[in-house]
């Protein structure tokens, strides 16, 4: 995915999610190409309800399921949403991804602001902000947090994975 983010497909169970491993796909005949088609095919089923506006240029998915930082990989309904410039994303924990444009400064600072205080949850993912490149996300050198103490359990800069969708067959 990047240096700060890997992506996992996992197998979602009522209580717990299980890792997908490469040693499964050949019992489910599939191959890695088509594990990752219906992961993402589970991720939009999952994501009909549009991002909610929280603040002025500022987008919050709305699912809290433990799969947003998942919906990074769904560009198409990201590229929709309105705003100052590139996209920006933070993951801060796994129930919230935030999007704002890289050029509306109010937005950034409201983004870091919730941030600093997602990334005390137990499922914290990372404090770094992801600007859009191209049909990905790199990590972004002018992250809003601008220094004020939105870092994961690990400290700043420590990778940690991105839940991924169900990819298990239907």
């Amino acid at each position: 995915f990047n240096d700060e983010l890997e992506v996992n497909a996992v197998f979602d169970l009522p209580t717990s999610a299980m890792d997908v491993t490469s040693s499964r796909l050949p019992t489910w005949g599939m191959s890695f190409a088509e594990l990752e088609e219906r992961a993402l095919a589970n991720l939009r089923l999952r994501s009909t309800e549009p991002f909610r506006l929280v603040a002025p240029g500022l987008w919050a998915a709305p699912w809290g399921d433990g799969h947003d930082a998942a919906r990074m990989l769904l560009h198409d309904e990201i590229s929709r949403l309105p705003g100052k410039g590139e996209h920006v994303a933070m993951i801060p924990a796994a129930s919230v991804l935030m999007i704002a444009g890289c050029e509306d400064p109010e937005a950034l600072v409201g983004m870091a602001e919730i941030a600093r205080d997602a990334v005390q949850d137990p499922r914290a993912i990372t404090g770094v902000a992801f600007k859009r490149a191209g049909d990905g996300w790199q990590v972004e050198s002018s992250s809003p947090t601008g220094g004020m103490g939105a870092a994961p359990h690990g400290g700043a800069g420590t990778p940690a994975p991105a839940p991924a969708p169900t990819a298990a067959p239907a």
